[in-house]
C-alpha cells in the first residue's frame, strides 16, 4: 500500500511541477503611415501551449514593446500559425506567419513569406516522451511490486501471507 501511495504522490508532484510555455518574439514591420521599419517584440508566458485562437493583452504574462494586443491564430492564413501584433499608435495590426506547428513546438521559428521579418522562440512545451517515461516508470513499479509479492507468497507457503 505504501508503494501505491508513493506512486500517486509522485504522479501528483510531477503533474504540479511543470514548466510554463515561454514565447519570445522579435520582429520588424513597416509602419503603414511612414513606411519606416519599426521593431516589434514581446515575451508571453502561459501554463500550456496555444492550441486555438487567442488574444492577449499586456500584463504580468505578456510584456511587449509598444503593443496594444497580441493575437495568436492557428489557421488565420490557411496552413500557418499567425501572430497579429496590434499597435496603438495607428490602431493597426501587423501579421507574421509561421509554420503550422510553431505554437506548440520547442525551438526557433522564422517568419514565412511576408515583408514583416520575425523570429518566434518557443520553450517549455512538454515533450510527450517525458509523460510516457513517467507512466512507464509507474507501471514498472507496480509490476515489480506484484512480482515481489508473488515470490514472497511462494516462498512462505501461504498464498495470502504477503498480500498488503
Amino acid at each position: 500500500m505504501k508503494i501505491v501511495r508513493l506512486s500517486l504522490f509522485a504522479l501528483l508532484v510531477a503533474a504540479a511541477v511543470h514548466a510554463d510555455v515561454l514565447y519570445e518574439f522579435t520582429g520588424t514591420y513597416a509602419d503603414i503611415f511612414t513606411g519606416n521599419p519599426t521593431p516589434a517584440d514581446f515575451t508571453l508566458t502561459l501554463p500550456s501551449p496555444v492550441v486555438s485562437d487567442a488574444t492577449f493583452l499586456p500584463g504580468p504574462d505578456l510584456v511587449c514593446n509598444g503593443c496594444r494586443e497580441i493575437d495568436f491564430f492557428t489557421d488565420f492564413f490557411p496552413g500557418t500559425d499567425t501572430i497579429g501584433f496590434g499597435v496603438p499608435a495607428n490602431i493597426a495590426t501587423y501579421y507574421f506567419y509561421f509554420t503550422p506547428d510553431a505554437f506548440d513546438t520547442n525551438g526557433v521559428h522564422n517568419a514565412l513569406f511576408n515583408p514583416n521579418y520575425a523570429t518566434l522562440t518557443v520553450s517549455g512545451v512538454p515533450e510527450p516522451s517525458a509523460v510516457w517515461l513517467l507512466l512507464s516508470t509507474v507501471a514498472a513499479i507496480f509490476t515489480i511490486r506484484g512480482a515481489a509479492a508473488a515470490i514472497r507468497r511462494t516462498w512462505s507457503g501461504n498464498p495470502t501471507a504477503a498480500r498488503t
